[in-house]
C-alpha cells in the first residue's frame, strides 16, 4: 500500500479501541476511586467552580493534581453527568493518545512505524481497562505522547518552529504536569535526553525555558505534593512496603504492554535492536529515550517505593515510548515477506483477547447497581422494600462523611419512597442478629424485592428466602441474567396480581395524613387489609388512630379493626378483620381517622370525588358466608 493512504488503517483501529471503551462505559458500578472522582465535581449534580475543585482535591485527594478534574467538570457541562457519559472522556483521551502515537512514529521514522506503534498502543489490553474508568490515566498516556511528539518535532526540525508550536509545547507540558505525579517519568526522561543528546543551541535553551516555565507553574500545587510524599510511609500507604524490585518492574511492564505475551514482545524487540545495531540514527535516539525512561522509572521507584503491583497503572507513562519501539521492530520485519504481517496480526489477536478478558472481568465483578437501579425504577412502588446482596466494598468516605456507593445509584428509587437494605457478602453480622434485622423490616411491607448475583456466595440469600417464606409468597423473577437476578415477593394472603397504586391517594387530610392505597384480600375467615399511609412530620406521634369498619346493607357496623396510626413518611400497615361469622351479602368497607383520646374524627377529602367528610367509603365487598 502507498504510504500516502496508510493512515486509513487508523480508522478501524480507532473503531476497535472505541468499541472496548464504549462497551465498558456502562458495564460496571462506580469503583471507590471513581466515586471520589465524581465527588470532586459535585457528584454529577452540576458544574462546580475550579476553585472548589482545587480545594476539594487538595483536601481529600492530594495524591493527584487537579488538572484531570478540571477537564472532567467541563466535560460534564457539555455531555451530562451520568457515570457512563463522564467515562467517555477517558475514551476520548485514549483515542487521542493512539492518534498522537501514530503521528509521533510517522514524524520520527515513517508512516509504517507510526501505524504499528498506534496498533501496539490501541490494542493494549491494560490501557483498554482505563478507557472506561473515571480516572486520569488515559490522559497521562495522551499528554505524554503529545509532549514527546512536539518536543522531538521542535528539536529535530531544521527550520525555526512557528510560535504556536512553542505555545503548544508549554500548554502540553503544563497539562501533563497537572495530570498525575508520574508525569515526572516522561518529563525527566525528556530533560535527560535534552541534556545529553541535543545540540546546545539557542533552540535548546528556548525548549528548556518553555518546558521549565510550565514546571514553574506547578509551584502552587507543590506544597500539596510535598505533603503527600512526606506521608509516603504512613499507614495509608501500606503498599509501599511491597514496591516492585527492578527485575519485577521490568517483567511486569513487559507482560502488561505485550498483553501477557512476552515472547512476542521479545521477538519484536530483537528487530528493533537490530535497527540500533545497524546504527540507524533515529533508532539510536529512540533506544536512548527508552533506556532513560526505564531507568528513571526504576530509580524513582527505588527511591520513593511507589509502584507495587497493585499500582501498575503508574507504568502507563511508559506506553508511548514502548509503542514506538514495537513499531520500529515491526517495521524492520518488513524486510522479510509476511513476517511483519504475522507479527502484527498476532499482536492484535493477543491484544483483543486481553481486552475482552479485562472487559469481561469488569462487567462481572459485582452486583451491577446501575442496572439494578434502572430495573427497580420501572417496577417498584412507594413502600416497597428491596434487599440487595453484593460482594463489592461499597463503603465510601469523602470529607469525613461516610456513605455507600449504592446510595448514589439507588437515591432516585429511594426518593420515590422505596426502601432498600444492603446485605454484604460475606455478612459480618451473627446469624441471630441478621434474622432479627431482616424480620423487623419484613413486618412493615407488602412487596419485597431481592436482588443478587447468581454466582455469589449465598448463605445469606438462603436464610433470607427462609424468612420470606414465613409470611411472603414468591411471585416472579423480573430480571434474570448472569450478573443480576431480581425476584419479587408479595405478603400473604395477597395475590401476586394485587392491584396497588400507592402513588395516587384515596383519602387526604390536608396533605398531613394521606391514605394512598388499600389492598384487600379475603380467605373466607378474615379480611386482610394493607393500607399505605403517608404521615407528614408535623403530625404529632401517638395521637391518632385509624378504624376500618364493615357496614351491612342496613348501615350497621358488623366488624371493625382499630389501631394506632403509623408515623412514617410512607408505611404499609396491616389490618385483619374477622368475617367468619358474618352472613353472606354485600358489605361497605369504611374508614376514619380519629384522635384516640377524644374520639374526634378528622375531616378529610375523598381524592376521586373531592367530597369532604369524616367517614370514608373505600370499597364494596361481597362475603359468601358459611352457607
Amino acid at each position: 500500500m502507498h504510504t500516502k493512504y496508510l493512515w486509513g488503517w487508523l480508522i478501524p483501529l480507532l473503531l476497535l479501541t472505541t468499541l472496548f471503551g464504549a462497551i465498558g462505559a456502562d458495564a460496571e458500578n462506580l469503583r471507590l476511586d471513581e466515586y471520589t472522582t465524581l465527588a470532586h465535581v459535585g457528584f454529577g449534580e452540576g458544574a462546580v467552580s475550579f476553585a472548589h475543585i482545587w480545594q476539594s482535591v487538595e483536601e481529600n485527594s492530594p495524591a493527584h493534581p487537579p488538572g484531570y478534574f478540571f477537564l472532567l467538570d467541563a466535560w460534564g457541562i457539555l455531555v451530562g453527568w451520568s457515570p457512563a457519559t463522564l467515562r467517555l472522556l477517558s475514551l476520548l483521551a485514549g483515542l487521542l493518545a493512539v492518534a498522537w502515537t501514530y503521528r509521533l512514529g510517522k514524524d520520527l521514522f515513517s508512516p509504517y512505524v507510526g501505524l504499528y506503534a498506534a496498533i501496539a498502543l490501541g490494542t493494549s489490553g491494560f490501557l483498554s481497562l482505563y478507557l472506561h474508568i473515571l480516572r486520569m490515566y488515559t490522559f497521562l498516556v495522551m499528554w505524554t505522547a503529545f509532549v514527546l511528539w512536539l518536543y522531538l518535532r521542535i528539536v529535530q526540525r531544521r527550520r525555526e518552529p512557528p510560535w504556536y508550536e512553542w505555545l503548544l509545547l508549554f500548554g502540553g507540558t503544563l497539562a501533563l504536569v497537572y495530570t498525575h505525579y508520574t508525569s515526572i517519568i516522561p518529563l525527566t526522561t525528556i530533560a535527560i535526553y535534552h541534556f545529553v543528546a541535543v545540540a546546545k543551541s539557542k533552540r535548546w535553551f528556548y525548549v528548556a525555558l518553555t518546558m521549565g516555565f510550565a514546571g514553574v507553574l506547578f509551584l502552587p500545587w507543590l506544597e500539596t505534593a510535598v505533603r503527600k510524599f512526606n506521608n509516603v510511609a504512613s499507614e495509608y500507604h501500606r503498599l509501599t512496603s511491597i514496591a516492585l524490585s527492578p527485575p519485577d518492574l521490568l517483567l511486569l511492564t513487559g507482560e502488561l504492554f505485550s498483553n501477557q505475551n512476552v515472547i512476542l514482545l521479545a521477538i519484536v524487540s530483537v528487530f528493533a535492536l537490530w535497527a540500533l545495531l545497524a546504527k540507524q540514527h533515529r533508532a539510536q535516539h529512540l533506544w536512548l529515550l527508552m533506556f532513560i525512561a526505564l531507568g528513571v522509572t526504576i530509580i524513582l521507584n527505588e527511591a520513593a517505593t511507589f509502584i507495587p503491583e497493585e499500582r501498575s497503572r503508574y507504568l502507563l507513562a511508559l506506553w508511548p515510548v514502548l509503542a514506538l519501539a514495537i513499531g520500529l521492530g515491526m517495521a524492520q520485519m518488513m524486510r522479510w515477506r509476511y513476517l511483519s504481517l504475522i507479527a502484527i496480526v498476532a499482536w492484535i489477536i493477543f491484544g483483543v483477547d486481553d481486552s475482552i478478558d479485562r472487559l469481561h472481568a469488569s462487567m462481572n465483578r459485582h452486583l451491577p447497581l446501575h442496572i439494578l437501579a434502572r430495573e427497580l425504577s420501572d417496577v417498584t412502588q412507594r413502600g416497597d422494600l428491596v434487599f440487595f446482596i453484593t460482594s463489592q466494598n461499597v463503603d465510601t468516605k469523602f470529607r469525613d462523611v461516610k456513605g455507600l456507593i449504592s446510595d448514589y445509584y439507588l437515591q432516585p428509587v429511594a426518593a420515590r419512597g422505596v426502601k432498600y437494605d444492603l446485605i454484604r457478602v460475606p455478612d459480618p453480622r451473627e446469624v441471630a442478629r441478621f434474622i432479627s434485622d431482616v424480620q423487623h423490616k419484613l413486618d412493615e411491607n407488602l412487596t419485597v424485592w431481592v436482588a443478587y448475583r447468581p454466582d455469589d456466595d449465598h448463605d445469606r440469600l438462603a436464610l433470607l428466602q427462609q424468612l420470606l417464606a414465613r409470611d411472603y409468597a414468591y411471585c416472579e423473577r423480573v430480571h434474570d441474567e448472569s450478573s443480576l437476578r431480581i425476584d419479587r415477593y408479595i405478603r400473604r394472603p395477597f395475590a401476586c396480581d394485587v392491584d396497588i397504586a400507592p402513588d395516587a391517594s384515596l383519602v387526604n387530610f390536608d396533605d398531613s395524613i394521606v391514605l394512598n392505597d388499600l389492598a384487600v384480600m379475603s380467605d373466607g375467615e378474615a379480611l386482610t387489609l394493607m393500607a399505605g399511609w403517608s404521615i407528614a412530620p408535623n403530625v404529632p406521634p401517638e395521637t391518632y388512630s385509624v378504624t376500618f369498619q364493615l357496614l351491612d346493607s342496613a348501615g350497621n357496623n358488623v366488624a371493625q379493626f382499630d389501631d394506632g396510626l403509623p408515623h412514617a413518611a410512607f408505611k404499609w400497615d396491616e389490618a385483619v378483620i374477622p368475617i367468619d361469622d358474618l352472613p353472606a351479602g354485600d358489605y361497605q368497607l369504611m374508614t376514619a381517622v380519629y384522635n384516640w383520646r377524644t374520639s374526634e374524627r378528622l375531616t378529610g377529602t375523598i381524592s376521586t370525588t373531592g367530597m369532604t367528610t369524616t367517614f370514608f367509603p373505600l370499597d364494596t365487598l361481597h362475603i359468601t358466608g358459611d352457607d
